[in-house]
């Protein structure tokens, strides 16, 4: 029971990392078309405030690989009763 639980969840955590992925790289064409624009009240280019997609997903991605290691090793110590 408990095996099948850590396996779902690893498999869970491959498709998180996998859509992480695909907006990470998403954003690095945004931030390129926004670095040309600026923002009216603060005179910022608009590509520092999209920097947080791509430094939101690194940081979820690293919580995500923290629990992912977490379950494939209480998967693997389950599979050598």
């Amino acid at each position: 029971d408990r095996d099948l639980y850590n396996a779902a969840a690893v498999c869970a955590y491959g498709c998180v990392l996998a859509f992480l992925g695909v907006v990470f790289w998403a954003s690095e064409r945004v931030i390129e078309v926004t670095s040309y624009t600026r923002t009216t009240a603060t005179d910022i280019p608009m590509s520092w405030v999209y920097l947080a997609v791509p430094t939101g997903c690194a940081l979820i991605a690293v919580e995500t690989l923290r629990l992912m290691v977490r379950s494939l090793r209480q998967l693997l110590k389950g599979g050598a009763r």
